[in-house]
């Protein structure tokens, strides 16, 4: 049961694996001029802030962050020992530097089959899973999914959900959009559906649509007549947060061919429920069940009108408004959306602190947010190692903007200075950018200690970290970083 705060009582029965991968969809963001993903600023915190919050609120102690090694590894690390706020303090482990193109399988590999880790994990052998990608950001209590998944027995639950918008298909492949497949035996569509039933959907198929031909969507006739009636949908995705029985941590360890957790290892899960073939060669259990936990959108669509194909009922795609917290922030564009949510929601009052020193004749909006700390190592001279910050002459410890400048809907980081006759709106500044005199910039992206020269004008633009961008430069829908410049349109 949950306790009156909403909060679970230490769950001794599980672990928690946070996949910080490279974010390689996210450009110069990523790079190691700026920061690792997990560590990206949404509201002026961490990415990783967030799954590590739904496994602490849920009672998870036992906790691990799965990255890359090198810089990676120390920026984690960093971040960890000096401003890491969840009581569980987890323990970065990381893979070779030469494992960038290594699945999220193969890492979970990596884990289990270290010696400095295994007499841990032996020790909890009876333990289950939640394994959750650092960019997954869900309101739904953690406790409710995995009182879900005991009640149903199964031996892993996927999370799914359904975007808040309704991209092309096309869009859908490159943003990683997938074909579920499942049997219903409540009606989730139904606004007043309670999650965490214990009869959520079975998961039967889940394959990635940039994996099937665009002609041609192939069903066994075995599944058909065990389920009778299936729902096919390709506007739910996947969350990337799933919960796992231990068996199924084994059979990752002993898989050496399967590399990736979503793509191989759910397809080939759903698959074995109706293939014995299937779970005789990998060693499956014969009762194998997969589910799908679908958060509910309250007030929302969840899929069109059915279209009847004889025994199977196809979900078209359809825009819908989502009305649930429940996102992945693994491309630029999901990006820019989570930074507009916080900045419509946020609860930071005041919103620009005192400390943030805003020049006589010049305007910060209540639409924007200012950050009130710094976080981490952000490779930025003026932000120590060590948290402190050494301040220029004339300006604030937290930031400053010079006279006869307006900053609209925008989000500035730690120690960013904006110059005199500036005009910003739609942006997001991480900590110790710099804006030079008489800038403008609209919905552009500004990486960790970059300089914005005097009287440039950026429209839909990226920075990367640390790059300087020359006087009077005209730029539109381009990415602007060190040793490089492309074009987003």
């Amino acid at each position: 049961m949950a306790s009156s705060t909403g909060r679970r009582t230490v769950a001794s029965d599980l672990m928690g694996i946070v996949l910080c991968g490279p974010g390689n969809n996210l450009g110069p963001l990523a790079r190691q001029e700026n920061m690792p993903k997990a560590l990206l600023p949404i509201g002026n915190r961490p990415l990783i802030e967030a799954p590590l919050q739904m496994l602490e609120d849920a009672g998870i102690t036992t906790v691990f962050l799965l990255c890359l090694g090198g810089w990676h590894e120390s920026a984690l690390n960093t971040w960890v020992k000096s401003s890491c706020k969840s009581s569980s303090r987890p323990l970065v482990v990381a893979t070779s530097e030469e494992d960038d193109l290594a699945g999220s399988a193969d890492a979970l590999r990596f884990l289990l089959r270290h010696d400095k880790y295994r007499a841990r994990l032996n020790a909890q052998s009876t333990m289950s899973c939640v394994i959750v990608s650092c960019d997954a950001r869900c309101d739904v209590p953690l406790y409710k999914i995995l009182d879900s998944h005991r009640e149903s027995g199964t031996h892993l639950t996927s999370v799914c959900y359904d975007p808040r918008n309704g991209p092309d298909p096309s869009a859908k492949k490159r943003d990683g959009g997938s074909l579920l497949a499942y049997a219903k035996d409540v009606d989730v569509s139904d606004a007043k559906a309670v999650p965490g039933h214990p009869r959520h959907p079975r998961l039967l198929l889940a394959e990635a649509l940039a994996d099937i031909d665009d002609d041609q969507l192939q069903l066994r006739t075995s599944m058909l007549w065990q389920y009778g009636k299936l729902e096919v949908s390709t506007t739910l995705r996947q969350l990337h947060l799933y919960i796992c029985s231990r068996t199924i941590l084994d059979v990752i360890e002993r898989e050496d061919a399967i590399s990736r957790f979503d793509a191989d290892f759910v397809t080939l899960a759903c698959k074995a429920q109706t293939q014995p073939a299937l779970r005789k060669r990998y060693s499956l259990p014969e009762d194998i069940l997969c589910s799908m936990y679908l958060v509910n959108t309250t007030g929302a669509r969840l899929l069109s009108k059915p279209a009847a194909h004889g025994r199977v009922v196809v979900q078209r795609d359809t825009q819908s408004q989502f009305q649930h917290g429940c996102m992945r922030v693994n491309t630029i564009r999901a990006y820019a959306e989570a930074q507009k949510d916080v900045l419509k929601h946020s609860s930071q009052d005041p919103r620009v602190p005192i400390t943030f020193i805003v020049a006589e004749r010049s305007t910060v909006g209540q639409d924007c947010l200012a950050a009130v700390e710094t976080f981490g190592e952000t490779n930025i001279q003026e932000v120590l190692a060590d948290g402190s910050v050494v301040t220029p002459a004339g300006a604030a410890p937290t930031g400053s903007v010079d006279e006869k400048s307006t900053v609209k809907r925008s989000c500035l980081g730690f120690g960013v200075r904006i110059g005199k006759g500036c005009k910003i709106t739609g942006c997001t500044f991480m900590d110790g950018v710099t804006v030079l005199d008489g800038a403008k910039l609209e919905n552009s992206i500004v990486c960790a200690g970059a300089v914005v020269g005097e009287r440039a004008s950026l429209k839909d633009c990226i920075v990367g970290g640390r790059h300087r961008v020359p006087d009077r430069i005209d730029k539109k829908g381009e990415e602007l970083f060190e040793g490089g410049e492309i074009s987003l349109q």
